[in-house]
């Protein structure tokens, strides 16, 4: 296991289970009920640093991606490295949010298709800035896929993640979202 973040994924994010209140539905449990299987294991990197403010990544892009490097699987967690954390203020690491890109609302349902257990990202929100109806976070979070938000330092290096991305939030009773401590394990780096 690396000891620092720039070997894997950030040490901060948040973990939002169906329920959060952005998905508009009521919390039906807390972060402490979350299955940890869900949290750890296998993860793809989708690459995603040549899409600029506002665009989406579209099912196109995610099926070119499986052509490449292999099918998603049921289960698997995907990370989203659009690069936009190297926007973020070093000062302020909460910043980079306007007009950042984002899944697109049939990309999310093409996911929760192939039945992923969790989406992560390097951007404010998985849904591009400026979206009115947040379809990716109703089409993931409403299929009980976990949404892991504010990420840095993805590895682009490891289209998949062969050892675990583990990707824990605080047990929370009755929460509905958490921040994450978020690490790639990787050997011989």
């Amino acid at each position: 296991m690396t000891g620092d973040a720039s070997r894997g994924a950030t040490p901060r994010g948040r973990c939002i289970p169906r329920g959060h209140p952005i998905s508009g539905g009521p919390a039906h449990y807390g972060t402490d009920e979350i299955a940890l299987d869900r949290l750890v294991g296998r993860a793809a990197t989708l690459d995603s640093t040549s899409l600029g403010a506002g665009d989406l990544l579209d099912v196109e892009k995610i099926r070119a991606w499986e052509e490449e490097h292999g099918p998603m699987e049921a289960g698997n967690r995907v990370l989203v490295r659009y690069g936009w954390d190297l926007r973020w203020p070093p000062a302020r690491r909460g910043g980079g949010s306007q007009d950042r890109p984002g899944l697109g609302g049939e990309a999310a349902e093409y996911l929760v298709e192939k039945e992923v257990a969790l989406v992560g990202c390097d951007t404010l929100a998985v849904d591009a800035a400026g979206s009115q109806e947040n379809p990716a976070h109703h089409a993931l979070l409403g299929n009980e896929v976990y949404v892991v938000e504010n990420l840095n330092r993805l590895p682009p290096f490891c289209p998949f993640v062969a050892l675990p991305l583990v990707a824990l939030p605080l047990k929370i009773r009755g929460g509905s979202g958490s921040p994450v401590r978020t690490v790639t394990l990787l050997l011989g780096r």
